[in-house]
């Protein structure tokens, strides 16, 4: 998931900077473009995917991804500030 990610973020132009998350949802940490809007970055990274799991996994159904999403600016803040303001989740 994590170089489907990635790749998803470079066909916008952006940088993927850290990946985690749970089952069911990931954490992204994206550097991008003010140029790209949001809407854009996320879709781009959904779609891309979405085929690759349908292609690799056989996943079917109507929708993989949900339409939702979270984002969030951390106004230039070095990734060493973000870590100490936002921790990475415990594991469970």
């Amino acid at each position: 998931m994590h170089s489907v990610c990635i790749r998803g973020a470079e066909k916008s132009g952006s940088q993927l900077l850290k990946f985690n998350g749970e089952p069911d949802h990931v954490h992204l940490l994206i550097e991008h473009s003010p140029a790209t809007p949001v809407s854009q970055l996320v879709s781009q990274i959904k779609g891309v995917t979405s085929r690759v799991l349908r292609k690799e996994f056989g996943f079917q159904g109507e929708h993989l991804c949900s339409p939702t999403y979270f984002a969030s600016s951390a106004g230039g803040a070095s990734i060493e500030t973000v870590r100490e303001v936002h921790p990475e989740p415990g594991r469970p």
